[in-house]
């Protein structure tokens, strides 16, 4: 009986550690909304938000983004773009600990994967 107990606690522990975390991966490039000037941002879960500047001369619709990988520095996961112009765009999200989805999939914090679900991390 004290091990069955034991046993439930340790799957309750990890049902609620594992609980917090969530698992996101970049905004798909439908979502990433144009801000004023070559700003954009999309919606990320929790009530956060990803915000970016596009590198170029042109705004470039978002809709004709490609998504060409992620980087993890820190705090801060960056979803990286290409626009049809070879415009780049870097969404960017801050969290308190950022860690990656799959460690196989990533390597040195980059994700150069065209897929986002490919790079997805995890943050509490």
């Amino acid at each position: 009986m004290r091990i069955e107990r034991l046993v439930g606690f340790a799957v309750l522990a990890g049902f609620f550690t594992s609980a917090q975390a969530v698992s996101v991966i970049c905004p798909n490039p439908g979502r990433i909304q144009q801000g004023t000037d070559f700003s954009y941002s999309a919606t990320a879960p929790n009530g956060r938000a990803w915000h970016g500047e596009q590198v170029g001369t042109a705004k470039v619709d978002p809709t004709t983004y490609t998504f060409k990988g992620a980087s993890i520095a820190a705090t801060t996961i960056a979803c990286h773009y290409k626009g049809e112009d070879g415009a780049a765009l870097t969404l960017k999200l801050s969290a308190e600990r950022v860690e990656p989805g799959s460690q196989d999939k990533w390597g040195d914090g980059n994700c150069d994967s065209n897929k986002p679900t490919v790079c997805a991390f995890t943050f509490p």
